[in-house]
């Protein structure tokens, strides 16, 4: 009895208990929206929504896991702008963005692994938003600007 104790403690999302189910009580659990999922830690098939199985503490991690570079990224940028500024010059004057993100990383020290890593990061952020451009309608831009009046600067 202690094992299938153990066995029911290791629910996710709140689950706490064990069932004997046929194929057709599994099969009325995924049409009623469950997800028929297997448990990581037991093996065992849960048949919960999607929405119920996703904790607070969980949807905090998966956040905190995506907003950390992106504010690494910008704690560099704000320590040191030149590399940004350098690479931007370098676009604008034609050089493609993987060459200057490359060529920038290398200038300012940085490793094989960290130029190679840059300038592959820089061409496919330029191929994403050249798809993107692409399926914007005729006439139009990525970029909108909004002037509240006359005297607005940019």
């Amino acid at each position: 009895m202690h094992n299938i104790k153990n066995l029911a403690s290791q629910g996710r999302g709140g689950d706490t208990m064990l069932a004997h189910i046929n194929p057709q009580e599994a099969q009325l659990l995924k049409s009623k929206g469950g997800t028929g999922t297997i448990n990581p830690n037991t093996g065992l098939p849960e048949y919960k929504k999607f929405w119920k199985r996703v904790t607070p503490a969980e949807i905090v991690k998966a956040v905190e896991k995506v907003a950390a570079p992106v504010v690494q990224t910008a704690q560099a940028i704000i320590k040191n702008p030149l590399p940004v500024i350098e690479t931007a010059a370098l676009i604008s004057v034609g050089v493609p963005p993987s060459v200057a993100s490359a060529a920038v990383t290398a200038m300012n020290g940085g490793s094989v692994k960290q130029i190679v890593s840059n300038g592959l990061t820089a061409y496919a952020g330029s191929q994403i938003a050249g798809s993107v451009a692409n399926l914007l309608p005729e006439g139009t831009s990525a970029i909108t600007v909004k002037i509240d009046s006359p005297s607005s600067t940019f």
